[in-house]
């Protein structure tokens, strides 16, 4: 997915158990990925989402969607 050279905003919604995970843990990654791919990344943590629902939006310079598998 951020491998998409029209992707520049990934907004990731997840509980907010994962989304703390992700923000603690994995911060550098999340940071080498958006500089690597020229994309900003953006967690969410949504307090009584169930830890396996996650949603992903991605969109391209202008704010357009972009439909990922």
């Amino acid at each position: 997915m951020v491998n998409n050279p029209q992707i520049k905003k990934i907004e990731i919604t997840a509980s907010d158990a994962v989304a703390g995970y992700l923000l603690n843990n994995k911060r550098k990654k999340l940071a080498e990925l958006e500089e690597k791919f020229s994309t900003t990344i953006i967690i969410n943590g949504i307090i009584g989402q169930k830890t396996g629902e996650v949603t992903t939006n991605c969109t391209d310079s202008e704010g357009n969607r972009i439909v990922t598998r």
